[in-house]
């Protein structure tokens, strides 16, 4: 996928508006690859990945990293705090409870590229976990997963969460706000439901797995994944 996609949910210290179209595109460019796989198209590196999440068969080699290059640890850990500061909705006040990180390699015949999954938990007003997986060398987001629980003050949180807001209408915002072609989705149009959209840009496809649920003042569910 050529353009540029960014996920942005955007959030208040005490009392925030989660806005679908802030939700989507999940998948952002970082960047100039300028590392491994420099070659590859967009459409290929998520192939990869899809292949490694997904258990892509016997030709997918996954190893992992344990001594990353300085720049490729800079990147990573830039992206996981620009991804949590924008998806927190009281970020000024939470404790981080846990956290964690792993970099793998993965190959596929004969091309490989690097990621990064990063996770956190954090408590504050909400029980927040969130979960990323994304490319080393230009920051392509690949796997979000955000699920968060308001344990306290939920009268600050009433707006935080739009009505309507389901897997249907995510997928629906990913085309409309970046420009490309739904060219198939697959949801039963339960609130609840998740589904699975394939999309079209430039002769190009992307497909997605999305699933949201959502219940004002109390969760948050998201989880989006190239497939």
């Amino acid at each position: 996928m050529n353009d540029k996609m960014k996920l942005v949910i955007y959030g208040g210290v005490t009392a925030a508006v989660f806005v679908v179209s802030a939700l989507v595109p999940l998948l952002f460019r970082g960047g100039e690859v300028k590392a491994r796989g420099a070659g590859l198209s967009p459409g290929a590196r998520a192939e990869i990945f899809d292949a490694y999440w997904n258990g892509g068969g016997e030709d997918c080699r996954v190893s992992l990293i344990d001594d990353p290059d300085g720049s490729a640890l800079e990147l990573c850990s830039a992206r996981m705090n620009q991804i949590s500061l924008l998806c927190l909705a009281d970020k000024s006040s939470g404790q981080v409870k846990s956290e964690g990180s792993e970099y793998i390699l993965v190959g596929r015949g004969g091309d490989e590229i690097r990621l990064c999954r990063m996770w956190m938990e954090l408590q504050s007003d909400w029980r927040t976990w969130l979960d990323v997986c994304f490319d080393m060398d230009n920051g392509d987001v690949y796997y979000f997963y955000l699920s968060a629980e308001c344990v306290s003050n939920p009268y600050k949180y009433y707006e935080l969460i739009p009505d309507g807001m389901d897997a249907g209408s995510i997928a629906e915002h990913i085309a409309q706000q970046r420009g490309y072609e739904l060219t198939h989705l697959n949801w039963e149009g339960d609130s609840n439901a998740s589904a699975t959209a394939i999309y079209t840009s430039n002769g190009s496809a992307v497909c997605m797995s999305i699933s949201c649920s959502c219940y004002k003042t109390a969760l948050i569910d998201v989880k989006i994944c190239c497939v």
